[in-house]
């Protein structure tokens, strides 16, 4: 999902998807916070959200935390609004208020709909494919 240009906010219900090992939106025009659902990953082991216009608290959990490299968020500054752990910078800072979501954002509401459909389908071949291998 890399340089897809990609915008609006990550759908919380990303952070629902428990066998997601890998997500890549490096690159787009992500804004507002990393949902934190993300926290409940406890599969994923590469997130890359650089490049974008992301905002605010990093969520914090067992794989999230373990995802400590700041390079996974940061990057020319343009995620310059994240704060945790993983980044290195404390939240008690006062963090810039996020831009309002803009009017006519259907068309990224379809594009993060129709990503997670296709994510999903993705998971259930994979756990069909892992089922008949084993029978």
């Amino acid at each position: 999902m890399s340089r897809n240009k990609l915008s609006g906010r990550i759908p919380k219900t990303l952070g629902e998807m428990d066998n997601l090992e890998s997500l890549d939106s490096s690159h787009n025009r992500l804004s507002g916070e990393i949902p934190q659902t993300f926290g409940k990953l406890s599969q994923l082991t590469d997130l890359q959200l650089s490049n974008n216009e992301l905002t605010g608290s990093i969520p914090s959990g067992p794989q999230m935390d373990s995802l400590n490299d700041p390079n996974f968020y940061a990057n020319n500054s343009r995620n310059s609004g994240l704060c945790g752990m993983q980044v290195q910078v404390s939240c008690e800072k006062a963090l810039p208020e996020p831009k309002p979501e803009e009017s006519g954002s259907q068309g990224s509401w379809f594009s993060w709909v129709m990503l997670e459909t296709m994510l999903t389908a993705v998971i259930i071949l994979d756990n069909l494919r892992r089922v008949v291998f084993t029978l």
